[in-house]
């Protein structure tokens, strides 16, 4: 989407820079505004003229306007000479402000302050918006030590204007949108409740009146992804906007917008896609059809229709944008420039891949001209242009790019940034592409060794996804194509897992205290600025001041960030189990499998395929690459894509001919080609490859018509490491069993009472089986004597942030609005996110199952497979989940869960084996009208095991 929190900002500053005091719209608004339209043009005369027929306004407001016109109007025409420029400036200082040009607008707010130090009284509130101004340009521009300009400015509008002005409020509004945009979202929470805070306590204001600092704060809280709270904030604002100003109003447009912008992160895209719709609707009447707000809300539109896969309309919307800031800026502003490479990207996923070339052409030379050529934008434009040079199958070119891209990405970040792994891992696509095995080779070792130094840095599990495209299984593949089985294996699972590894193993389950996680976050902004620093001036003479004081802050941010780190068990991962030891917790008749994919230009690529075994080498096996149809769709995307359809579909479904040819070919792309080394074999455990993600292996079909689930018992592990880790554990001495059962939903108590007559377990439902309650049972450890935990409710999953994915329990009682905004304490919202569950829950289960939809769904990722909950879950305790990988059938999925638990009560049954009973039963299932109403795969394939499958 478009950077919607920093145009808030500028949005927010532009405010503060007008002078205006709220956002509602009372008489000493209007009249406010006016006084400063006329003082900006000269008119001191008719501005007092103004000011004195209005009886609106706060007294301090109006006593400090008033000493202003008194002086410009007291006969001293050098006063008068000085305080119409510094007001006209502030015209200018505004105008260059919106462009987004920050050093055009610097030396005008430079000479405004001057001019009015010159003037006015140290604590008039003219000189501190004036301070406040030129701040914010300051700190925007990197400058983070300006910050002390706000201070001071605070000090004189307090003395000036008391405790709890408007002008205070907006200030500290100011302040924490600064802070947003420059990425301390600790410090831009801590000032907007601080503004909210004050604004609450101001005179005359009615709680109805829109706020610009609670819509600062709801995008803080959106990018710290407390999501119940900014969507708690928004519509509430929403619900003030239309209470104030009625239907069609351009503070409607932006709530609505604003909503949109939550409901997209929230991953509701179609609820997102109507706001923004609405929003749209109501800014082309009152702006019309080619304002850049109407640009702006047409860009968001277009992500979240992006989102739902009508790419052809996103394209559209994207033109639509692209026209009005073509008309509304120069051809070379970054905002252009960024609309085109947005376009560019529509594109290419539509494989008009001439049409991309193009566009990424057309945004580069805006991109340099307008933030320089040696800019991380421009890196990334001259990587995108590489990317589908290399889809026209124009390698030479390709690579020249992406090396350009590479040059400019060292330049900027050093050799430890995850920009830089993952162009060198790209550029040795490139290489094994042109056959040259042994330059792809040691492109892969640095980009593997940049990567680990990126990870380390970063350290911290909010952060971690971003980096999980790991160039290691990359390498193991050159290492197979070498003949180097061993090696290759090592790389590749050190590649596999490694978010979920690196919390299990480094950092007690990834949970760590709250003051422990502020000194975290405190020290990743400090670091941030330290290297912002340090990236203008390094290029300097070694003599210089501004150098050496940068390099001496960095060297003190890298050694406070050390410090933290350490106090939070973070260090180097820890190096994966390797072959032999993984083999020690696998028994003769088991074999551990996975597949590794990496396109290369053209329609070219690999695949291969590996088996590890209680004994010997691993085995790797080159397999057929499939480049996919007319659109790019592989057979594992179709398949997936058709069951997807048939779990959707309302009526019993049969299985048609397209599906069983699409399964039959993935046994002869996958399986087929490893049956040589699966002799003997009675187990399959499989480490999620990125094709496959979301498409169960035990639906595949033999030559014979025979499923993979009838030849071998299915599970699946993160990572080769983390099955081991988990079978060295060993069972805990849990032996009770909880059953949360959603008690709206038809089937959901059934099947609970159906399990509790099995295995004897507790059944909450209602109010028992709410956040608030289970939160407070995790926190005083019961939870940890609960064998199995079963949860028969909704769940949602979140593709761009997994953290976010959530177990969907019963309401919670509503909370005053402005207490529940300024209180810090948990907000339960009745959605069990991944994120809660690593900061409050800790387990001994041996398995936890999700039998809602869906379950086992999340943001698809390199070397990860799907994460989501199920990781979650494994990250605090437990050995083994069982989940969904698409919409459940209610009746299927209650027969297979009854069937699951009667077995997995026989002593020595594992989850696996109890799972792969209770699908057979299921799919064998006759009607009384003789009827097989489950041999469907999408009614017995959708449920897995993930972890220990003993």
């Amino acid at each position: 989407m478009a950077p919607l929190s920093r145009t808030l900002f500028f949005r927010m500053a532009l405010v503060w820079m007008l002078g205006a005091t709220t956002a509602t719209a009372d008489d000493w608004t209007e009249t406010a505004q006016r006084i400063r339209e006329l003082r900006a043009a000269g008119s001191y005369e008719e501005a007092r003229s103004v000011l004195e027929t209005s009886t609106s306004g706060p007294a301090a407001e109006r006593l400090a306007e008033a000493e202003v016109l008194d002086l410009a109007l007291s006969g001293d025409l050098a006063v008068r000479a000085a305080l119409a420029e510094a007001d006209s400036l502030h015209t200018v200082v505004e105008s260059e402000f919106s462009r987004g040009r920050l050093q055009a607008a610097r030396v005008p707010a430079e000479r405004r302050l001057d001019l009015l130090r010159g003037v006015l009284p140290e604590n008039h509130p003219d000189l501190a918006r004036s301070m406040v101004d030129l701040a914010t340009i300051r700190m925007v521009s990197g400058e983070p030590e300006a910050e002390s300009e706000f201070h001071e400015a605070a000090r004189r509008l307090r003395a000036r204007l008391g405790e709890s002005s408007e002008a205070l409020t907006l200030l500290y509004s100011t302040l924490g949108g600064v802070e947003q945009a420059l990425g301390d979202l600790e410090s831009s929470e801590r000032w907007l409740r601080e503004a909210v805070a004050i604004e609450s306590r101001l005179p005359n204001r009615s709680s109805d009146e829109w706020s610009y600092p609670l819509t600062i704060l709801a995008r803080v809280l959106d990018q710290r992804g407390e999501l119940a709270r900014a969507e708690r904030i928004d519509r509430e604002q929403l619900r003030r906007a239309l209470a104030s100003y009625g239907e069609e109003h351009e503070q409607v447009a932006r709530s609505l917008n604003n909503l949109g912008t939550t409901l997209h992160h929230l991953g509701e895209y179609a609820d997102a896609r109507d706001h923004f719709a609405r929003a749209l609707e109501i800014r082309r009447k009152l702006l019309g059809e080619s304002h850049p707000d109407v640009a702006t809300t047409l860009n968001n539109l277009a992500a979240s229709v992006e989102a739902l896969g009508d790419l052809e309309e996103a394209e559209r919307l994207k033109r639509e944008t692209l026209r009005i800031r073509r008309a509304t800026y120069d051809e070379d502003h970054r905002w252009v420039a960024a609309t085109k490479t947005s376009l560019g990207l529509n594109l290419r996923r539509q494989r008009r891949l001439a049409e991309s070339e193009s566009m990424f052409r057309e945004a580069l030379p805006a991109l340099e001209t307008s933030l320089g050529a040696a800019h991380p934008e421009v890196a990334r434009g001259w990587f995108n242009l590489a990317m589908v040079l290399a889809d026209r199958d124009r390698v030479e070119e390709a690579e020249e790019a992406g090396r350009r891209a590479l040059r400019i990405f060292r330049d900027r970040y050093g050799d430890s940034h995850r920009h830089i792994a993952n162009t060198l891992r790209w550029l040795a696509a490139i290489r094994t592409d042109l056959g040259d095995l042994a330059g792809a080779e040691s492109l892969l070792v640095e980009a593997c060794e940049t990567h680990d130094r990126a990870r380390r840095r970063i350290a911290t599990e909010e952060h971690g996804e971003f980096f999980a495209g790991s160039p290691e299984p990359d390498l193991a593949m050159v290492l197979a194509a070498r003949s180097r089985p061993l090696e290759a294996f090592e790389a590749a699972e050190r590649g596999n897992g490694r978010l979920l590894e690196a919390a299990l193993l480094t950092a007690g389950h990834g949970r760590i205290s709250p003051e422990v996680r502020a000194r975290r976050e405190a020290a990743a902004a400090s670091l941030g600025r330290a290297e912002q620093r340090w990236s203008r001036t390094r290029d300097r003479p070694a003599e210089d001041e501004d150098r050496r004081t940068a390099e001496l802050d960095l060297i003190a941010a890298q050694a406070v960030w050390a410090d933290v780190m350490s106090a939070i068990g973070a260090r180097p991962l820890v190096p994966p189990f390797g072959a032999r030891r993984t083999q020690t917790a696998l028994v003769p008749q088991t074999a551990l499998v996975g597949w590794l994919d990496r396109p290369f230009a053209g329609a070219r690529g690999w695949t291969w395929g590996w088996i590890l075994r209680a004994e010997g080498e691993p085995q790797w096996v080159r397999l057929p690459w499939d480049p996919g149809d007319a659109n790019g769709a592989t057979t594992a995307a179709r398949l997936h894509e058709a069951l997807d359809v048939a779990a959707a579909w309302p009526m019993r479904v049969t299985e048609d001919e397209v599906t069983r040819m699409n399964r039959r070919r993935l046994w002869d792309d996958r399986i087929g080609p490893l049956l040589p080394f699966l002799d003997g074999i009675d187990r399959l455990i499989v480490v999620p490859a990125d094709e496959l993600a979301g498409v169960p292996v035990e639906c595949f079909l033999d030559p014979e018509g025979r499923c993979v689930a009838d030849r071998w018992e299915i599970s699946y592990a993160p990572s080769a490491t983390l099955l081991a880790w988990l079978a060295q554990q060993g069972k805990g001495d849990a032996v009770d069993g909880l059953l949360v059962a959603d008690s709206s939903l038809p089937r959901a108590t059934e099947e609970c009472r159906a399990i509790r007559d099995v295995i004897g377990a507790e059944l909450i439902t209602g109010e028992d089986g709410s956040e608030s309650r289970l939160t407070l049972r995790a926190q005083s450890g019961d939870l940890e004597r609960f064998r199995f935990i079963h949860f028969a409710t909704h769940a949602e999953t979140a593709s761009d942030r997994p953290d976010r994915s959530a177990v969907v329990l019963p309401p919670e009682p509503p909370r005053a609005f402005l207490s529940a905004v300024l209180d810090t304490t948990p907000w339960f919202d009745g959605r069990l996110t991944a994120a809660e569950i690593l900061r409050e829950w800790d387990l001994d289960a041996e398995l936890v199952t999700l039998s809602g939809c869906r379950t086992g769904r999340g943001r698809a990722v390199s070397g990860e497979g799907y994460l989501g909950l199920a990781q979650a879950f494994l990250r605090v305790g437990a050995h083994a989940v069982v989940m969904s990988l698409w919409d459940v059938d209610d009746r299927a999925s209650a027969e297979l869960m009854s069937r699951f638990y009667r077995r997995l009560a026989t002593p020595g049954v594992g989850a696996a084996e109890a799972l792969a009973a209770a699908r057979t039963e299921l799919r064998d299932l006759r009607d009384p009208d003789g009827s097989f109403p489950f041999r469907h795969p999408v009614y017995w394939a959708g449920f897995i095991v993930l972890g220990d499958p003993a």
